[in-house]
């Protein structure tokens, strides 16, 4: 089919239409010695030849052909204008990434941003007690790389992931970290100490079988549906003030370890009543009795950083 014979299937004609373009047809005749003939073939084959009839001498008015545009098999319609992002899941839907709320300062967030500034990121930003904390997810293998001028810069190792944390006076202000499939960055506005900024980075991914693994942690692993949303802080608080035991499993099977007074352990899971966690100063995997376990609660930003 040519462009002609594609267009012309999408012609629509009524009848007042096609008596007017007679009549135009006749009034033209005396000066166009042609034009009787094909007037008598535009009224013998209707609509086509009147079309022609249109094209050939210009005398159709606007808006008596409506063509339309042929849409082929597949079309889809086009897309509404992106609307407001209102929550994580809406986000994630916008997006096609996966977007959860910070946990530990979601709900304590006076304002809460969602954005999609690129076709491969997605991004939230909280404010809260006049501070800023944004979180970006991108479908890249490693973090964004970023130019900056940070007085100084660490790597911190955790379970599976290695945190690098930047920043100056004493704060940091930056932490990126990659999980193999996405790179993460978070900023702090102002920045924040060490402890806070883990903790907060902390609340984006979620603990698994992998963060055991690459420690090399003997002990059992837990199963899937044990390891918690996201990772939890906790402090070891001794009954006797001096230190608790921790396992190889929640059976208490396995060699037990001390565990001192005031450690900080990194809480993965649940089971029985014991807990799984790293143990960050020793970065060993254990189980301990959660009663010896005081979690970490309501954390926000440094308010004096």
């Amino acid at each position: 089919m040519n462009r002609y014979q594609e267009i012309m299937e999408h012609v629509e004609i009524d009848e007042k239409a096609r008596a007017r373009i007679l009549q135009n047809i006749e009034e033209a005749s005396g000066s166009q010695p042609k034009l009787p003939a094909l007037a008598i073939w535009l009224s013998r084959y209707g609509a086509l030849a009147a079309c022609l009839a249109v094209i050939l001498l210009g005398t159709l008015t606007t808006g008596v052909l409506k063509i339309g545009k042929p849409h082929a098999a597949n079309d889809e319609p086009e897309s509404a204008p992106p609307g407001e992002i209102a929550s994580a899941s809406d986000l994630t839907e916008k997006s096609g990434i996966l977007m959860k709320e910070i946990v530990p300062i979601a709900s304590r967030s006076e304002k809460t941003d969602y954005q999609v500034p690129s076709a491969n990121g997605a991004e939230i930003s909280y404010e809260l007690n006049d501070q800023t904390v944004t979180l970006r997810k991108t479908r890249e293998d490693e973090p964004e790389k970023l130019d900056s001028n940070y007085d100084f810069t660490k790597e911190i190792v955790i379970g599976r992931l290695i945190y690098t944390l930047m920043g100056n006076d004493g704060l940091y202000r930056l932490a990126q970290w990659s999980d193999g499939e996405f790179g993460y960055r978070m900023t702090f506005d102002p920045g924040q100490t060490e402890e806070t900024v883990l903790q907060l980075v902390s609340g984006v991914t979620k603990p698994s079988a992998g963060d055991l693994d690459a420690i090399k942690s003997g002990i059992e692993y837990p199963r899937d549906e044990e390891y918690f949303d996201w990772y939890q802080y906790a402090t070891v608080s001794a009954p006797s003030g001096h230190s608790v035991y921790g396992f190889g499993s929640a059976d208490h099977a396995g060699t037990a370890h001390t565990v001192l007074n005031g450690e900080r352990v990194l809480v993965l899971a649940e089971r029985k009543g014991y807990a799984c966690v790293i143990v960050l100063s020793q970065n060993k995997g254990r189980w301990i009795n959660m009663k010896h376990l005081v979690f970490d609660q309501n954390l926000t930003p440094d308010a004096n950083a």
